[in-house]
């Protein structure tokens, strides 16, 4: 069925079209900024992630490598982004309750969540300008087409394995399975907390393979085209059954997270649920502090507990390339945790946007007083990605380089902590803000660190 015949397209295509009008063209240009920023700063991370361009043996592995690991960021943010979209979407609880056509609904989602991706896809691109800027224009192109079909396999393997998550859960042949995998989890959670990572571990082997077959294509064999067809045939299967599955279990999602939601419910004890992540911080603060300290803390764990936790992972994930024992650990390891601080600290811009402006007004607190107890708590929660890496490198290398990461990291964590929570009442509009300067902070630490 085509598009103009779909429901949830024409109806999404309203929405856009009215909320456009009512935002304004800094709201429509302000998409952007992120892409915008990218473009100012990837020369500023030659010395970091293009060092082969000085290297010219290294320049086609070097190029190809680089658009792989873009891929893979980008395959890994499309399968985060079909999971909210398809299981924890604000939409579930307005389309469950009326009769719909899953399949058009699937188009739908496929077509949205593709739109509102486009700019990560662009500043995903825009991170290989130099390349083209030092003459190396086909290889730009080449490694920009593996770093598109990362996208593409994130975007179009994400609904099908998501979808495939829910029979999973439900299946009694898999039961021993999904309980060996659960941990702390309830069993009919264990197979949606790994379909994100499901889908990365497909979409990288695609990713990985039409990197391989553009290396052959420029080292002149004759069957590279080999390659590329594991990828774009992989994503055609896995599209083929989509539609089927979201026939079968779109509408039993809600039921599945239904009972997760009241497994959860059932173990709460009302004493634990007062505490939060990182409380016991605020014994040597003020008391006039501790309110304001008090409140961020209960609202960012409850609300964006994915966020605040995320920072370890992606603390651990820096720390482990410090482990390494090549030239380029040093900046890598530097680079990859300055990323992650700058991801985790816009956590202050949702903590802001998450309240109802009524609520932001009613509620009788200081506004500088606020912000800065959301300074405090961000800088806290930051940790989680500055701690790892120079315990990595204090190990693996010498004490002295890892002070010198920690000062760095630290130094960075202040800046993004108070820029985010500086703008955080603008509410949304921060983003446009707050995401080019800090990539332009960034970027100046990975100059001065490396």
């Amino acid at each position: 069925m085509c598009c103009v015949a779909n429901p949830y397209i024409s109806t999404w295509k309203i929405r856009r079209k009215n909320r456009l009008q009512h935002e304004g063209v800094f709201r429509r240009l302000a998409g952007f900024f992120p892409l915008f920023a990218v473009i100012l700063a990837a020369p500023l991370l030659e010395d970091v992630f293009l060092h082969f361009l000085e290297r010219p043996e290294q320049l086609e592995s070097g190029a190809i490598g680089y658009g792989m690991r873009l891929g893979w960021f980008c395959c890994a943010a499309m399968s985060l982004r079909t999971y909210t979209a398809l299981v924890r979407s604000d939409e579930r609880a307005i389309l469950d309750p009326h009769p719909g056509d899953p399949s058009q609904l699937l188009r739908y989602l496929t077509l949205r969540c593709g739109v509102e991706s486009v700019v990560l896809l662009a500043s995903a691109v825009a991170m290989l300008w130099p390349i083209a800027g030092a003459g190396h224009e086909v290889l730009f192109f080449h490694a920009a087409a593996v770093v598109a079909m990362g996208w593409v396999l994130g975007l179009f393997l994400g609904f099908p394995v998501h979808l495939a998550a829910v029979w999973a859960a439900e299946s009694k042949s898999l039961a021993a399975v999904m309980e060996a995998l659960r941990g702390s989890n309830p069993r009919l959670q264990a197979a949606l907390i790994y379909a994100p990572g499901l889908v990365l571990a497909l979409g990288g082997v695609g990713v990985w393979s039409s990197a391989e077959g553009l290396l052959a294509y420029q080292q002149g064999h004759t069957l590279w085209w080999l390659w590329l067809c594991v990828p774009i045939l992989g994503a055609l299967g896995f599209w083929l059954v989509a539609s089927p599955l979201a026939r079968s279990y779109h509408y039993r999602t809600t039921m599945l997270l239904a009972e997760i939601d009241s497994y959860y419910a059932r173990l709460e004890d009302p004493e634990e649920a007062k505490l939060v992540y990182l409380q016991w911080t605020l014994r040597p603060f003020p008391a006039t502090w501790k309110p304001y300290l008090l409140l961020e803390l209960r609202h960012g764990w409850r609300g964006l507990r994915t966020w605040i936790t995320g920072a370890w992972g992606l603390g651990l994930f820096a720390a482990l390339s410090a482990t390494s024992q090549d030239g380029s650990v040093f900046e890598r390891s530097v680079a990859l945790a300055g990323a992650g601080l700058v991801l985790i600290a816009g956590v202050a811009i949702r903590l802001s946007a998450a309240n109802p402006q009524w609520l932001e007004d009613t509620l009788p607190f200081k506004n500088s007083q606020r912000i800065w107890a959301r300074f405090w708590v961000v800088f806290l929660w930051l940790q989680g990605v500055v701690l790892l890496v120079p315990l990595a490198v204090a190990w693996r290398h010498s004490g002295s380089e890892a002070l010198i990461i920690l000062g760095g990291l630290e130094s960075l964590a202040l800046l993004l902590s108070a820029w985010a929570s500086w703008v955080s009442p603008w509410r949304s509009r921060g983003w446009a803000a707050y995401l080019p300067v800090a990539l332009l902070i960034w970027a100046g630490s990975l100059g001065v660190l490396a």
